[in-house]
Order: structure tokens, then sequence, then C-alpha cells
């Protein structure tokens, strides 16, 4: 709650809040710590990880708000919108309910800072895009290092404490390797002459805050 306000201070370019874009990677960071936390205990309990389970669930609690509001972006966008935004509307808010948000932004070359001229009406959907892609990768993610370390299959005979333990100790080294892969990539794409566009969009370049996130639930 206090990262999300930080960024609507932010939003409303207040002085005192100039850093308030922060909130978005701390809230990053969170969900990787949340969701990384609880395929650890479905592993502890389960001995396995129910990848499409997890899925519907991550569905079924995000979709139905997002495809109101897109609903209500559309039905307003006629009263409201610009001519500029009416021209991306369409492609805009296809590409929000496929949560590729912010992909699209990238091939349009659509940087940050026009959110405080004239942005998508659905620019916001662009954390959304992304979490959604760690959602579908992370548990994934989780499984096969379980399956590959001897932790799947073969340790659900094992004690709860014991699949666990041997779990963490093979995901710790992969999420290090992850974070500081896609960190340098992070440092590699950044280009101030393009207002870090690559960089604040692109998955690869957020993912380090998800990692780190993970990182701390694994340990």
């Amino acid at each position: 709650g206090l990262a999300a306000a930080g960024v609507v201070c932010f939003h409303l370019q207040l002085d005192w809040m100039q850093g308030g874009f922060l909130g978005v990677t701390t809230f990053f960071a969170l969900s990787g710590f949340l969701l990384t936390s609880l395929l650890v205990a479905e592993h502890r309990q389960t001995g396995t990880v129910d990848v499409v389970a997890f899925w519907g669930r991550r569905f079924r609690r995000l979709l139905p708000a997002a495809l109101a509001t897109l609903a209500a972006v559309a039905a307003l966008a006629p009263l409201l919108a610009t001519p500029e935004q009416l021209a991306s509307l369409r492609g805009d808010v296809t590409a929000a309910v496929a949560y590729v948000a912010n992909w699209r932004f990238i091939a349009d070359g659509r940087a940050y800072a026009d959110l405080f001229s004239s942005p998508s009406p659905v620019q916001h959907f662009w954390t959304l895009s992304i979490e959604e892609q760690v959602f579908l990768v992370l548990p994934v993610l989780v499984l096969a290092t379980a399956a590959l370390g001897g932790a799947g299959r073969a340790g659900r005979h094992r004690s709860p404490e014991v699949r666990v333990r041997h779990l963490r100790r093979r995901l710790l080294p992969v999420l290090a390797v992850l974070a500081g892969a896609s960190a340098t990539t992070l440092w590699w794409t950044y280009d101030p002459a393009e207002a870090g566009l690559t960089a604040y969009y692109a998955t690869v370049t957020r993912a380090p805050a998800f990692l780190i996130g993970a990182l701390a639930a694994a340990a």
C-alpha cells in the first residue's frame, strides 16, 4: 500500500516525491517474495508444484478486475480520449488483455515520460503485463529446479522439512545466477538517449526485483 501511494504521489509531480517511482520496484520485489513463498510452501506440503492450478489462481485474481477496467476505458474513450489516444487504443487494449502491453510500448517507442503528456489510457497495464509474464515462468522454474535437483517425484517420500531444504539448496544458486544476469542486462540496455525505454518496460530488465524477492523467500 505504501509503495502504491508513493507511485501515485510521484504521478502528481509532488516535489518531495521525486523517487516515488521506486514503489513499482518495491512492489515487484514483494510479489517475487510472496509468490515464491507460496510455491516453496506447496512443494513442502505436496512434494510438487501444480503449475496449472497456480496459473488459474493468478488469472482468477487479476483478470476480472482487469477486464472490467478495460471495458470501462473502451466505453469512455470516445468521450474523453484525445485523437492520438483513440488512434492507438484498440491495439493498446488488445495488448493489455494479452498481458503484453509493456512490449507494445517498447515496439511503439513510447517512453514512460509520455505519461505526463498524452499517455495511453491503459499505460499502467505495463506493470500487470510484467507481473503476469513472471507468474507464467516462476512456477515452472521452481518445479524444474526441484525435478532436476532430485527434489521432485523421488523427493515426495521424504519428510516436508527435508523436501524444502533440498529445494532451497538448489533454488538459491539458480535464482542468484538469474538475478545477476538480468541485472547485467539492465545495465547493458539502459540508454539515457531513449529515456530508458527498454530498461523501464522490458520484462528481463525488471526481473532483478522479482528475483531478489524470490531469493529472500528461498532463503
